[in-house]
């Protein structure tokens, strides 16, 4: 590993598909509420297309811009999303709270920075227990406007009063990375091969992740 990662003292992280392994879970929450109330959708509906979107964004895009319907079409997939959680269906990605903690114990900032919603979110924190390891929260309530605008990281910025030389984000979705590339940040790829080539660095996990650094900070384990 590049020393400069760990030189950073704000780690901001994506949380679907980054820290938690949520895909299957928001897929199903997605197409259950498309096959019940918008099924002329339901055969084109791909969730990795609208992987780092808002669900709001998604559907009121899918409704042609009728921003109420769109709403509720949210509010129901959400609510479908928690109900898997509390069922016990979500799980942290391998390596995650490993490396949360070691983050921790190096005394660097760790801020979380999604396009969920705060309920969800608060939900599947909760849930894998990622919870007591992260600082501040940035969701899609807390902004106008969803990655890929910069919005998210803008603001992640601002509330611990930090420059983007002082930061670094952890993405796996092209929506994030334009989000934190536009905001001035370098981004650290995972798990995603795809991403690659956009990003200033990529490790295929987040074990790899946390065992680069702690070789890079002699720490062991």
């Amino acid at each position: 590993m590049n020393r400069e990662v760990i030189e950073h003292q704000h780690f901001l992280f994506d949380l679907d598909g980054t820290l938690i392994d949520s895909s299957a879970l928001h897929a199903r929450a997605y197409q259950a509420v498309i096959d019940r109330e918008v099924p002329q959708h339901s055969e084109a509906f791909d969730y990795d297309k609208v992987t780092g979107k808002t669900t709001l964004e998604v559907f009121t895009q899918m409704v042609d811009g009728d921003s109420d319907l769109g709403r509720e079409l949210t509010t129901q997939k959400q609510a479908l999303y928690r109900q898997l959680v509390n069922d016990g269906e979500l799980e942290a990605m391998p390596g995650a709270l490993e490396l949360l903690e070691l983050l921790k114990n190096l005394q660097k900032g760790v801020q979380l920075v999604t396009s969920s919603s705060r309920k969800s979110v608060e939900v599947a924190l909760k849930s894998t227990k990622l919870d007591q390891f992260l600082d501040q929260l940035v969701t899609a309530d807390d902004v106008k406007h969803g990655k890929p605008a910069p919005d998210c990281y803008q603001l992640a910025m601002r509330n611990v009063n930090a420059s983007s030389e002082k930061c670094i984000v952890f993405e796996d979705a092209l929506a994030g990375i334009r989000s934190a590339q536009a905001a001035g940040l370098a981004v650290v790829g995972v798990f995603n091969p795809d991403i690659k080539t956009v990003t200033n660095y990529w490790f295929e996990d987040l074990l790899t992740l946390k065992s680069q650094i702690q070789n890079t900070m002699s720490v062991r384990p």
